[in-house]
């Protein structure tokens, strides 16, 4: 993951990623209709949301978070499996695989925090560990399927959240 450019400019990027999206499929028109309400990015209240947007969103809370780091001293917040379980649900939409040691870097503590963690979540359920067929010794690790259905249920939470709002 990158860390954030600037935490002030999320709603413009944010806006900015919304329109390309609306655009690509066709929703956007070059001058709407005064009869018709401006269509809201985040999409409305009873719409199940665009997978797209919600890898956006855990982005966004993803670089948030690193952000915050920036910010305020080391070990003040800290959530190695949250940051973790983030990193796992975008790289698994972007058809990426994790190694264990890219989920302890995803993570942002020492690398024994990071295990802990991950053993911790793998205890709930919520990730496994997996050996690479072609190299044994390389483990991956990803998300169950449940943890991806809270995953999204969390992120559509927060999507209603700026849909209610009207940003």
């Amino acid at each position: 993951m990158s860390k954030s450019d600037d935490p002030g400019d999320f709603a413009s990027r944010l806006l900015a990623l919304s329109q390309q999206l609306l655009s690509m499929a066709g929703a956007v028109k070059s001058v709407p209709d005064e009869e018709e309400p401006q269509q809201n990015p985040w999409g409305t209240l009873g719409e199940v949301p665009d997978e797209t947007l919600l890898v956006y969103v855990a982005e966004a809370i993803y670089r948030h978070r690193q952000a915050r780091r920036e910010l305020f001293p080391v070990g003040l917040f800290g959530e190695p499996g949250w940051d973790i379980l983030l990193d796992l649900y975008i790289s698994s939409k972007r058809n990426r695989q994790v190694t264990v040691s890219d989920a302890c870097l995803a993570s942002l503590v020492p690398s024994t925090t990071a295990l802990r963690s991950l053993a911790q979540l793998e205890q709930e359920g919520l990730v496994e560990r997996h050996r690479d067929p072609q190299d044994g010794r390389r483990i991956y690790v990803r998300m169950l399927p449940e943890a991806e259905v809270r995953m999204v249920a969390y992120l559509t939470g927060v999507l209603r959240e700026r849909q209610a709002a009207g940003y």
